[in-house]
C-alpha cells in the first residue's frame, strides 16, 4: 500500500514538473517500515522474550530509581536470567529510538535542531507509553515506564548526534534545502 501510494504522489509530483528524489522516497519507506516495527513490538501484546507468562507490574512514574532497583535485585538470580532481562529492557529502549533521531533529518530539515528531535522523540515514546497504558485494561502484560519514556528520548538524541555528527558530515555534502535529500 505505502508503495502504491508514494508512486501515485511521485507520479503527480513530476507530472507538474516537480523533481522525484528516490533516496527521499527509500529514506520515507525505511522509515515507515521502521515506525510499524517498533508500533509492532512496543504496542502489540506478544511476548518476545521467551517468557510464557510475563509478570503485570503497575505503572511506574518514578525515573531511573525502579529500574535501578529491578536491575540490582535481579543481580541474586544464580542463572542470570533476569539480569540479562533487566539489560536486555535497558539497552532495548536505548537502541530502539537512535534510527528515528537519525533518519527524521534526513526527511525534514526542521529536524536539524535538537529541540525538534527530543520534543517529537518524546511525544513518540510517551505515545506508545499511553497506549500501554490503555492496553493494561484489556488485560495484555505491557506496562508503561517512565524509564521507557527517558531511555527511548535519549536514544532518539543518540541518533541525532550520530547523523550530525558522521552521516550529515560524510554522506550529506549539499546545505540543507526544501528537498533535503534530493
Amino acid at each position: 500500500m505505502w508503495i502504491m501510494g508514494r508512486l501515485w504522489v511521485s507520479s503527480r509530483r513530476s507530472n507538474n514538473g516537480n523533481v522525484v528524489s528516490l533516496k527521499r522516497e527509500l529514506v520515507l519507506f525505511i522509515f515507515v517500515a521502521y515506525i510499524s516495527a517498533v508500533f509492532s513490538i512496543t504496542i502489540a501484546p506478544v511476548t518476545m522474550s521467551g517468557i510464557s507468562e510475563p509478570v503485570k507490574s503497575p505503572v511506574n512514574f518514578l525515573p531511573v530509581i525502579h529500574t535501578y532497583q529491578f536491575y540490582i535485585s535481579t543481580l541474586a538470580d544464580p542463572s542470570g536470567v533476569s539480569t540479562a532481562y533487566a539489560l536486555g529492557n535497558i539497552i532495548g529502549n536505548l537502541l530502539l529510538f537512535i534510527p528515528f533521531g537519525m533518519m527524521l533529518p534526513c526527511i525534514s530539515p526542521k529536524f536539524k535542531k535538537l529541540q525538534n528531535i527530543v520534543t517529537t522523540t518524546f511525544f513518540c515514546s510517551f505515545f506508545i507509553e499511553f497506549c500501554q497504558v490503555i492496553l493494561g485494561f484489556f488485560d495484555t502484560y505491557r506496562t508503561a515506564d517512565i524509564d521507557d519514556i527517558v531511555l527511548n528520548t535519549l536514544s532518539g538524541v543518540i541518533g541525532w548526534l550520530i547523523f550530525t555528527k558522521i552521516v550529515e558530515r560524510y554522506f550529506f555534502r549539499t546545505p540543507y534545502s526544501a528537498n533535503y535529500l534530493g
